[in-house]
């Protein structure tokens, strides 16, 4: 699996052995199923495909016929889309593959990409760019197609579909599925982390995931630790067989709301109005290429490709209008980055022009409006303080804090970040937002209110109910309402 993402030498290959058989049936139509040594001898895989009426001679005739397995032998790629076979840029479709379980293995083990000229390719971008002002519809195709560039730039974003209702979310995400073959998972596919996780194995192509709030909270916390993992790739191994996923496909995440928190840095956002509708995508529209597609993204190399990304990277963090160093912006940046590199590439393949409806400032329009309305989601410490003030609202915060105005009458809120993170970590109602934190520990916590600037004094001291606090920290107020959080004045905090 790793040298299917990387190019690089298999160390690890792996023999298996594919059965072809035609049964009464299927007529003309040859049957396929792949078994390793343990299962080429076992009778009972073989009757899976029909009847054995003589089991000793069947076996016999198995002995004769593996002496000549070698002549048939040849090099495959269990990976669906782009991949690398042999250190070469390969197109693998699902007929190609030699899964062993392959409903499991892959959600598109026998898929066969669409097929069709680069003139489709350009009425499919037409209609998508007419359908939305502002582009957003074909920003999400290009997110789509570009997904496929994962393995020459080593990650790629996952999306998420901001819509309100009536806007037209649904249709759009429809006309997708059937303009490059796209598969959208509804809400029953994801009620364990197992559906998950077969629906993102082995393949660049992307899938969709409806409604993931919905789900509980346990499943949306695994879905969330799969979409981490999957934003560049994963090998796992499940079951007593040791099966192997690869967790590989970018995820569209459409729903009125979508739970990913701690997913802001390693997505890309499209939003959706319904006063941007146009015109509906034809329902006569021809499909993109995807097979034409993934052949002219074979045709570079690693080079060409990281040196158009390079060139793209420069080119939104020129516009970008958060700080050099604000590390949650940078990344951001790099995911936008990487989908103007597709839409390049694309403008290429289609034989469009680059600015076409305006596209390179719609990019980073999105870019700069996604990473200012984030910029608190995609910090830890905003999500544990959020708590903390909840909490403290709520009279249920045990611990000793203070909210006072020092001698120039700056409101500041005052408390141990260990006692934070001891009320969080002991707390039943808040056990889930415990798991699901990145952040465990209060010398980390103190490190990130730091660096976020929000520390008015690092070593305060009070007195609340007769007992003495040393060595506190306390939080200017105003610094925490620039990212969304308000301290009550002392007169009417509750507690």
């Amino acid at each position: 699996a790793v040298a299917t993402m990387t190019g690089e030498d298999d160390a690890q290959p792996r023999v298996l052995f594919a059965v072809t058989v035609q049964t009464p049936r299927h007529g003309p139509k040859l049957q396929r199923r792949v078994m390793d040594d343990d299962q080429l001898h076992n009778i009972d895989q073989w009757k899976k495909f029909g009847p054995v009426f003589s089991p000793s001679q069947f076996s016999r005739m198995l002995s004769i016929l593996e002496r000549g397995a070698h002549l048939g032998a040849r090099d495959a790629t269990n990976f669906v889309g782009l991949c690398w076979r042999g250190g070469k840029l390969m197109v693998n479709e699902g007929p190609d593959t030699y899964f062993q379980d392959p409903a499991q293995q892959c959600a598109y083990h026998a898929l066969s990409f669409p097929s069709s000229t680069p003139s489709d390719a350009r009425k499919v971008i037409a209609a998508y760019q007419a359908t939305f002002k502002g582009n957003p519809a074909l920003l999400l195709l290009t997110w789509a197609l570009g997904a496929h560039l994962k393995v020459l730039l080593g990650f790629w974003p996952h999306a998420e579909l901001q819509a309100e209702k009536g806007s037209g979310k649904s249709t759009l995400v429809k006309r997708l599925e059937r303009s490059i073959a796209m598969t959208m998972f509804s809400g029953q596919s994801s009620e364990t982390a197992f559906r998950l996780l077969t629906s993102i194995s082995c393949t660049s192509h992307p899938v969709g995931w409806e409604e993931l709030s919905a789900r509980r909270q346990d499943v949306i916390d695994k879905a969330v630790a799969m979409l981490q993992e999957s934003y560049q790739y994963t090998v796992t191994r499940r079951g007593a067989e040791m099966k192997e996923f690869v967790l590989a496909a970018p995820v569209l995440l459409a729903g009125e709301d979508v739970p990913v928190k701690s997913l802001i840095g390693k997505l890309v956002r499209f939003t959706v109005e319904a006063k941007q509708q146009g015109p509906l995508i034809p329902e006569d529209l021809p499909r993109f290429p995807v097979r034409q597609w993934l052949e002219f993204l074979a045709g570079h190399t690693r080079h060409q490709v990281q040196a158009l990304y390079a060139d793209s990277l420069t080119f939104c963090r020129k516009s970008c209008r958060a700080a050099l160093e604000d590390g949650g912006a940078k990344r951001m940046t790099e995911n936008y980055a990487a989908l103007y590199t597709a839409w390049r590439l694309l403008a290429q393949f289609a034989d469009v022009p680059e600015n076409q409806g305006n596209v390179p400032h719609d990019v980073i329009r999105e870019m700069n409006s996604h990473i200012s309305q984030t910029s608190g989601d995609r910090q830890p410490w905003v999500w544990l303080m959020e708590l903390v003030l909840s909490e403290i609202s709520a009279g249920k915060y045990r611990h000793p804090y203070t909210v006072d105005h020092d001698e120039e009458n700056t409101l500041y809120l005052a408390f141990m970040p260990r006692d934070v993170m001891h009320h969080i970590r002991t707390s039943p109602g808040l056990a889930q937002a415990w798991d699901a934190s990145p952040v465990k520990s209060h010398t980390v916590l103190k490190k990130q209110l730091k660096a976020a600037g929000v520390v008015l004094k690092d070593d305060v001291s009070f007195t609340k109910n007769g007992h003495r606090t040393t060595h506190a920290v306390a939080l200017s107020a105003e610094k925490l309402a620039e990212f969304g959080m308000h301290v009550q004045e002392p007169d009417v905090q509750a507690g």
